[in-house]
């Protein structure tokens, strides 16, 4: 059962204004500052923390979970791809928490983007409706379905889609609305 319903989940988002950014902003970004960009992986418990953190420019963001064979869900977690701006950065922003005895939850994680393709790959990954495919089996041995991505922020809503041709399309927009504001792709 998720801690946040679709309404609290929205509100939260409007309250921190937590919108979907275009291609060519992110690019535009990227260009300027290539660090502290991050594919966040968040644990339910702590999108209250996040959401409202200083210096954090939110790209995308979805609500993520597994739906099991009996139409229950498990798993409850967020994706997103942000951005620390203004020299703050996510050590640092680990590091204020901890001061104020605040930890996040261990399966919160921040992965590092390393290059703007590997952003454009995010962004792709969070219009999608299916998630990664789980590789974990269940208790009879069999694999469970894919994770399930709802509640989705992104650029353009009809550019949501679920696993198929649809992806391909999707990222290779996304990759030339990010390639029109770039203007050195030798980096």
């Amino acid at each position: 059962m998720s801690l946040l319903s679709k309404t609290d989940y929205l509100t939260l988002l409007n309250l921190n204004e937590i919108n979907a950014l275009s291609p060519q902003e992110m690019a535009q970004d990227y260009e300027e500052l290539s660090k502290e960009w991050y594919h966040l992986i968040l644990n339910k418990k702590d999108i209250n923390l996040l959401a409202c953190a200083p210096n954090t420019k939110w790209y995308s963001i979805c609500r993520c979970h597994l739906i099991v064979d009996d139409g229950s869900t498990a798993h409850e977690h967020f994706h997103a791809l942000i951005h620390f701006i203004n020299g703050f950065t996510m050590l640092a922003y680990q590091k204020k928490l901890q001061r104020t005895g605040t930890r996040l939850h261990s399966k919160t994680t921040f992965k590092k983007i390393i290059c703007l393709d590997h952003a454009v790959g995010v962004l792709g990954y969070i219009t999608c409706a299916d998630g990664q495919k789980s590789l974990r089996r269940d208790g009879y041995g069999l694999r469970g379905t894919p994770y399930s991505h709802y509640d989705r922020r992104v650029f353009k809503q009809d550019r949501l889609h679920s696993r198929g041709k649809q992806c391909c399309l999707v990222r290779t927009e996304i990759l030339e609305l990010a390639s029109e504001c770039v203007k050195n792709l030798e980096k």
